[in-house]
């Protein structure tokens, strides 16, 4: 037997659970094949990959080489939308879905967490029309947990884990997803940047592989014949993702951090525009 991560879901998964989504996504390129399951355990065992490590830890070292492996992940995801949902599923529900908390009215909310709810009220970040437009798309399979620490990195190749969260989400969930965390993995970049003799990509860097996973995207959507992305829901959910993911790591702080404060900043800047080329 090679040697092998056995999976156990301690709680009962809000999408498909692995078991299930590994069946649907098939042979899709950035993902591992199990080697084993026990369905009625929800224990799964999938291949170990030596000399992997997580692409947070990655993008610590270097999140150009993190950026560019988003960039190649989301690419091969895309043919998740040629794939369909179970229809017995709803969508697992974000965590700042509107109304957003008043902060005057929730007692049990740490530092960073409430000032981060402050902050999304107070600069209306997040809109009525917003969450309808994202509510309006249409539903496609999508992992629904893209972020740092669910994707692997081997010798420069991506591969996607953690897809218990796997079920259907509105068309674009993942690709937004992609594009929020090449933000994230910009920020986490710990070289110090005021060193020329460091190569420290600037954020035009993350945004040349924002728009080139787009136009990827436009390219495998003519090519299949499958509707466009309406581009006022995508930038939606670049903001929903950037502040859930905001929402789960300030859940653990005392207070926000600096390099919140960016990631908020970007936000605005996309709350603010109504068009994404922007």
């Amino acid at each position: 037997l090679p040697f092998a991560v056995i999976k156990q879901a301690s709680v009962p998964s809000q999408g498909l659970g692995e078991f299930e989504a590994y069946g649907l996504i098939g042979d899709l390129a950035c993902t591992l094949q199990p080697i084993f399951a026990i369905p009625r355990l929800d224990i799964i065992a999938l291949p170990y990959v030596p000399g992997s490590i997580d692409l947070e830890a990655c993008a610590h070292r270097d999140s150009a080489e993190a950026i560019d492996v988003l960039l190649a992940v989301g690419s091969k995801l895309f043919g998740l939308q040629l794939k369909a949902p179970p229809g017995n599923l709803q969508p697992a529900k974000g965590f700042l879905t509107l109304p957003v908390p008043n902060v005057t009215e929730v007692g049990d909310l740490n530092g960073a967490l409430e000032r981060l709810i402050s902050i999304v009220q107070e600069r209306r970040l997040l809109s009525d029309e917003d969450v309808s437009l994202v509510s309006a798309q249409p539903l496609r399979l999508a992992h629904f947990d893209l972020k740092l620490d669910n994707i692997l990195v081997a010798s420069g190749v991506g591969i996607v884990v953690d897809w218990e969260l796997a079920g259907p989400a509105p068309l674009g969930w993942d690709l937004a997803s992609c594009v929020g965390a090449m933000l994230f993995a910009w920020t986490r970049d710990q070289r110090d940047r005021t060193d020329r003799a460091i190569s420290v990509p600037t954020i035009d860097y993350v945004l040349d592989a924002a728009r080139e996973l787009l136009l990827r995207y436009q390219h495998f959507t003519e090519s299949n014949n499958l509707p466009g992305l309406d581009c006022a829901a995508l930038r939606a959910m670049i903001i929903m993702y950037l502040l859930d993911r905001l929402a789960s790591e300030a859940c653990a702080k005392l207070d926000l951090t600096p390099v919140d404060h960016v990631v908020l900043e970007f936000v605005s800047i996309l709350s603010r525009s109504k068009d994404l080329r922007d």
